[in-house]
C-alpha cells in the first residue's frame, strides 16, 4: 500500500505560531491534504515535520487523528504540538490587547455576562454569548496540546512511499540531506512549485528572500525525483529554469482550485448562507460589525497581502479617476489583507488622501467568516497583480458567483478563463476601463455571472484526485 507523506514543517514551525487564518500556500497545502484524505484510505496519509525539540524529522499518521478537519487551526495546533497564537480576540476586547490589566478586566466581565446568559450584553457589542463561549473554549483547548504519536520518518520510509513537499520550501529548516536520504531509501521526493516569481521578477522581493528562494530551488535538484507546478504558467517557468540548469527531472502540472473558503469559515452560531437574502443577513461573529458597516454602500473587493506585487497603488489611482467621474455611482473599494512588503506607494497615497476621501476601506486582518461575507456581498473583485503563480482570490471570487477584474498576465487567465474582465496591470487606463465596465454596466456583470453559474469550477477534490494520479505515475 503506497503511503503519502506531506511535509508541513514550515506550517508547524512558523505559520501556526503567528497566524489565525489560512492564506496562500498554507491554504493550498491543507486543502490538498484534506482532499487526498477523501481519495485514499486515511492509513495512507501522513504529516511530516522537523521537530526542533527532538532534533529529528518525524511523521504522524492521520488515521490516528480524528476528526480529519485540518482547516480547524486550533485542532491542528493540538495535533502538531504547537504552542502559538490562538484565534483572534473578539472585537469587544480587541482594543485592550496592548493593555493587559484592562484586557483581563473586560474578559472577566464578558465571562461573567456569558455565565449569566446575558445575550443582550453581547448583542450590544456586535456578537453573541455563544460566539464568546466558543472562542473561550477553543482558547482553553489550544492551551494544552495533547501528545501526538509521531515517530522518526526515515526509519519508517519504504520503497514506493511519496514524500510530498508542498509547503513553503525556501523557509523549510529541514536539511536537504534528509530529503536526499529519503530518496536513497527508495521513496520518491516530489517538490511542488507554486511560482518562480523571485527568479523572474526579483524586484518584488527583499534581497534575502530572492537568495533564499534561489538556494532552495537549486538545492532541490539534488533530491527531487519529480516536480509539480500549480499552473501551466508556472510549469513553463520551471521548465525553462530546469533547462537552463541542464537538469532533466519529470515535471507535471496540477492546476489549483476555483473553490470557496474552507467549510470552517461558516462555523459557529450562524449557518452557512445559501441565498441572496441570507448572504446579506448580519454576521454576528468575531469582528463582524466592521464588515457589516460596509453594507451601507455597494463595494468592490480586493483580497490578499498588501504588497508591491499586488499593484494596489495603480488600482487606487484608477479608483481616484472613477470617484471623480460625474454621474457615476462609484462603490467603495475594500482591501482585505495584512500588510506586506514594499507597499509604501499605496500606504502613502492612502495617508495623504484620507483613504481616498473614504472611497477605500482597509481591513488589516479578516477571519474566514468575514472574508466569506465580503465575497458574497461584493459587486465584483479585483486582482490586478503583476504576477501570480495561480491566483487563489480569483478562483474564490468565482466560487461565490462573483466576476472580477483580472490581470491578463502569467497564470491568471487560467483561473479566470472567460468569466472575468481582463486588464493590463501596467496600465492605469486599462485597469480603469475594466473596472468602469463592471461598475457602469450591470448587464456586463450579469453576463459574466451567468457564465460562472454555467461553468464547472475546479474543486479541491479535483486537485487532490489529479495529484494522486500524478504521484502514482511519478512513483512507477
Amino acid at each position: 500500500m503506497r503511503r503519502y507523506f506531506f511535509d508541513v514543517t514550515n506550517l508547524r514551525v512558523s505559520y501556526l505560531q503567528h497566524h489565525t487564518t489560512l492564506t496562500g500556500i498554507q491554504r493550498v497545502l491543507l486543502m490538498i491534504v484534506q482532499g487526498v484524505l477523501r481519495q485514499v484510505a486515511p492509513e495512507q496519509v501522513y504529516l511530516a515535520f522537523h521537530d526542533d525539540r527532538q532534533r529529528d524529522y518525524r511523521c504522524l499518521p492521520l488515521a490516528a487523528v480524528a476528526p480529519h478537519d485540518l482547516t480547524d487551526l486550533d485542532r491542528l495546533r493540538q495535533v502538531l504540538g504547537v504552542q502559538g497564537r490562538r484565534a483572534d480576540l473578539p472585537e469587544l476586547v480587541l482594543g485592550y490587547r496592548k493593555k493587559p490589566l484592562k484586557l483581563w478586566f473586560h474578559t472577566m466581565r464578558a465571562d461573567a455576562a456569558a455565565a449569566l446568559g446575558r445575550d443582550d450584553y453581547f448583542l450590544r457589542r456586535g456578537t453573541r454569548v455563544q460566539d464568546w463561549q466558543d472562542h473561550r473554549q477553543r482558547g482553553r483547548a489550544a492551551a494544552s496540546p495533547p501528545a501526538v504519536p509521531s515517530r522518526p520518518i526515515l526509519a519508517d520510509l519504504r520503497p514506493g512511499d511519496q514524500l510530498v513537499l508542498i509547503d513553503d520550501g525556501k523557509d523549510n529548516p529541514v536539511p536537504p540531506a534528509v530529503f536526499g536520504e529519503a530518496t536513497r531509501r527508495g521513496a520518491a521526493v516530489v517538490t511542488f512549485v507554486h511560482d518562480l516569481i523571485p527568479i523572474n521578477a526579483p524586484h518584488f522581493f527583499p534581497d534575502q528572500s530572492v537568495l533564499a528562494f534561489d538556494t532552495w530551488l537549486r538545492d532541490s535538484r539534488h533530491y527531487t525525483t519529480a516536480y509539480i507546478a500549480n499552473s501551466a504558467s508556472t510549469e513553463a517557468d520551471l521548465r525553462r529554469y530546469l533547462s537552463a540548469q541542464d537538469r532533466q527531472v519529470p515535471l507535471y502540472c496540477v492546476p489549483l482550485a476555483q473553490a470557496p473558503l474552507p467549510s470552517g469559515a461558516s462555523t459557529g452560531s450562524d449557518p452557512v448562507v445559501q441565498d441572496d437574502a441570507d448572504a446579506r443577513r448580519p454576521v454576528l461573529s468575531t469582528g463582524g460589525s466592521r464588515v457589516r458597516r460596509l453594507l451601507k454602500r455597494p463595494f468592490v473587493l480586493i483580497v490578499g497581502t498588501r504588497e508591491i506585487r499586488k499593484n494596489l497603488w495603480q488600482v487606487a489611482q484608477a479608483w481616484s479617476r472613477l470617484a471623480a467621474t460625474p454621474g457615476l455611482d462609484v462603490p467603495t473599494l475594500v482591501v482585505a489583507g495584512r500588510a506586506g512588503y514594499a507597499n509604501d506607494d499605496f500606504d502613502l497615497f492612502m495617508a495623504a488622501t484620507g483613504n481616498l476621501q473614504g472611497w477605500v476601506a482597509i481591513l488589516d486582518q479578516t477571519s474566514d467568516r468575514e472574508l466569506e461575507f465580503l465575497y458574497r456581498n461584493c459587486l465584483f473583485t479585483v486582482t490586478a497583480s503583476f504576477y501570480e503563480g495561480w491566483g487563489l482570490p480569483i478562483g474564490e471570487s468565482l466560487s461565490y458567483g462573483k466576476t472580477a477584474v483580472v490581470s491578463g498576465t502569467s497564470s491568471m487567465p487560467e483561473v479566470g478563463q472567460d468569466m472575468v474582465e481582463y486588464c493590463d496591470p501596467h496600465s492605469i487606463d486599462s485597469i480603469h476601463a475594466a473596472c468602469l465596465s463592471l461598475i457602469a454596466s450591470p448587464d456586463r456583470r450579469s453576463e459574466l455571472e451567468a457564465r460562472i453559474a454555467a461553468a464547472r469550477l475546479r474543486s479541491w477534490d479535483d486537485v487532490a484526485r489529479d495529484l494522486v494520479t500524478v504521484l502514482d505515475r511519478a512513483a512507477s
